[in-house]
């Protein structure tokens, strides 16, 4: 029995379909597959980071009313509040990343909190807490281990 021509020219674009299907999933293994610019993975671990360390709770209240109390000179959890930050920012860092860190708290431009070793990495975006008149900014920063 022999085959007519539209069942040949069927085949024949069935056969052109597949390749194209097949060159299109390698491109597209090709485009996800692509190496991450390290600088880009770090920016969005330090932006992960920060809104993580912000949200930890704490002695029924969080890290944000911490920071408020620090550059307040205040209390925190029986103790003094930057002593606390001290403490505790380490622990939250510690079991999120594997990189060094240095994690800042400005109060009108005036640092009243740092932690950390790092001097050149890169920085998460500032996070900004209000409380009545005052904006506090804290950021993250994270350098590769050497």
């Amino acid at each position: 029995m022999a085959l007519k021509k539209a069942q040949v020219d069927l085949i024949g674009l069935v056969i052109i379909v597949i390749i194209i299907i097949l060159l299109a999933l390698f491109g597209l293994r090709l485009l996800i597959t692509q190496p991450v610019n390290v600088d880009e993975k770090l920016s969005v671990k330090a932006n992960n980071l920060m809104n993580a360390i912000v949200k930890v709770n704490t002695c029924n209240s969080n890290i944000e009313e911490a920071f408020i109390s620090c550059c307040s000179s205040e209390f925190f959890c029986g103790q003094d509040a930057c002593d606390y930050l001290s403490k505790e920012i380490p622990k939250i860092i510690g079991n999120s990343i594997e990189e060094n860190y240095y994690i800042e708290l400005l109060n009108q431009n005036n640092k009243c909190f740092s932690h950390g070793n790092c001097v050149n990495g890169i920085s998460s975006s500032t996070y900004i807490v209000k409380n009545n008149d005052q904006k506090y900014e804290s950021r993250v920063k994270l350098c590769k281990k050497s």
